[in-house]
């Protein structure tokens, strides 16, 4: 596992965010102290193996948990708008560069049947124990990325944005979901919370 500054080290390598980051705050590449005590505390609990990531962007987020963990992560993101193809190519290069054969990057949108299959497909080489959500933060993909969640049955569920994302708030409620911890200030240059729930249906 990497410390803070090592993993600091390798943002650059990274695609520059075409909006603000876990870890960007529009002029410098800072984990805050919050962050990693966040993961820390989680990955201590869930112990993950296989993690499933919604909403790659740049890769900031995967490369603290790879960073943090001895987990695999499979990452969805739609390719559009605030990340094109050719940033999640970089992503997928540098992170199996950094973290070899523990990466995996899915372009596709994480609410279609083609992309849900994709994953289905994925998870049988890959248990998923452990799922960030972090892609679009309206009430209909965050709800269908939670539902996706728990027809994989994982067991661990963190919301990104959840302090600050109403509808990401309505959909966390609306589903079978114990929160477990708001974490406070976790974004670098904002104060910006994540949601940690852990799966009703799994005993």
């Amino acid at each position: 596992m990497l410390n803070k500054q090592e993993i600091e080290s390798h943002f650059s390598k990274l695609s520059p965010p075409r909006v603000g980051s876990i870890a960007f705050n529009g002029s410098e590449y800072i984990i805050k102290d919050s962050c990693i005590e966040m993961f820390q505390e989680i990955f201590g609990l869930v112990k993950p193996k296989n993690i499933l990531e919604i909403g790659t962007h740049m890769g900031h987020s995967s490369l603290i948990m790879l960073g943090l963990s001895e987990s695999s992560i499979v990452s969805v993101d739609i390719g559009q708008e605030w990340c094109g193809q050719d940033n999640l190519a970089v992503a997928q290069k540098v992170l199996d560069e950094v973290f070899p054969n523990r990466f995996l990057s899915i372009c596709g949108d994480s609410n279609s049947d083609e992309t849900i299959n994709r994953v289905k497909e994925v998870s049988k080489n890959y248990k998923f124990d452990f799922i960030f959500i972090d892609g679009n933060h309206t009430y209909k993909y965050c709800k269908k990325d939670i539902d996706t969640a728990i027809e994989l049955n994982i067991p661990y569920i963190a919301i990104d944005d959840y302090t600050t994302c109403e509808d990401m708030r309505l959909a966390a409620k609306d589903s079978p979901l114990e929160l477990i911890k708001i974490y406070e200030n976790i974004h670098n240059g904002c104060n910006i919370g994540i949601g940690f729930f852990k799966n009703k249906l799994i005993g």
